[in-house]
This record gives structure tokens, sequence and C-alpha cells, in this order.
């Protein structure tokens, strides 16, 4: 699997779960990992997708983005949402 598939299936997981701990543990990773693969994606992406602290994560404005519906304005819960827009940025 490649790095950018990864990235963007544990930032998936995170939006999800709402949690680096929650997504470690459905993706059956350790916390370290899903923290330093959400660091590398915001690298590669060049914006950061969380603010997270030892007790809350939330999303900032561009790592909530991709799962808007831009025709009804919310969230979805799936972190399919997240793929496409990514695929497509470089950097």
């Amino acid at each position: 699997m490649s790095d950018k598939l990864f990235d963007m299936i544990v930032f998936a997981r995170v939006v999800e779960t709402g949690s680096l701990s929650g997504a470690a543990r459905h993706l059956g990773l350790s916390l370290a990992v899903v923290s330093r693969t959400l660091a590398r994606l915001e690298a590669r992406l060049g914006v950061r997708l969380a603010n997270r602290t030892t007790r809350t994560l939330s999303l900032t404005e561009e790592g909530s983005a991709p799962c808007r519906s831009p025709k009804k304005g919310r969230r979805f819960t799936s972190g399919a949402c997240v793929f496409s827009p990514m695929l497509t940025r470089q950097r």
C-alpha cells in the first residue's frame, strides 16, 4: 500500500472516530504511528488538518472541508469523503 493511501486511510479513521487513540484502536496501530502519519499527511499537504491536545481533537477548516457535502453543507461520517480532494492535491 502506498504511503499516500495509508495516510488518507488513517486520517479517515481519525475523522470517523474523533480521536487519534480511537483511530489507532480501530486500525490496530499504535497511537504514535497514527500521530506521525497525520503529521506526515499535514506536511505533505502543507496545511494543518486537526488541532490536537492531550485531551481533544478538532478538525481545522481544511481538515473538515473534504467531508462537507457541497449541496447540503453537512458532514458525512464515511471516511471515503476524504479521498477525492487529497488525491488531486500536489505538493
